[in-house]
């Protein structure tokens, strides 16, 4: 009884830290990158996928597709395609025009052993950018 709790709670454990790590790593790929921007196409009102032009005119596009992240360089041809998380149940750019700041709303959500983990367990994991690079 004891080592299938511990069993139980080891798995339950391990599911969640691989939610946490992707969500985590993908965030800061994305802010890295979008910090680099030259360009962007971000409405005010915010948008499900991003493309942007970086300053070696290399086209990146973050989008969602069922519960996966992916980035592809250049947009549009499916063998460039990145899974940066199995785990995206929610994506959604938006950008302050005024200020240029742009805000990433990433939600994650994985069921291990029948129960369902959400990162983070209430609202959404937030990041927030400035390009450089923006005229």
């Amino acid at each position: 009884m004891i080592l299938i709790a511990g069993d139980s709670a080891y798995t339950l454990d391990a599911g969640l830290l691989s939610l946490q790590q992707q969500a985590r790593s993908s965030m800061v790929r994305m802010t890295r990158e979008l910090r680099n921007a030259t360009s962007d196409n971000i409405p005010a009102g915010g948008a499900a996928n991003v493309t942007f032009t970086t300053p070696t005119s290399a086209e990146i596009q973050y989008f969602r597709d069922a519960n996966n992240l992916i980035r592809q360089s250049p947009p549009g041809t499916a063998d460039t395609q990145q899974i940066m998380s199995n785990f995206a149940s929610g994506l959604n750019f938006s950008k302050d025009l005024p200020t240029g700041l742009i805000t990433i709303d990433l939600t994650t959500t994985n069921a291990v052993a029948g129960r369902v983990f959400s990162f983070p367990a209430t609202g959404t994991f937030r990041g927030q950018v400035r390009p450089r690079n923006e005229p």
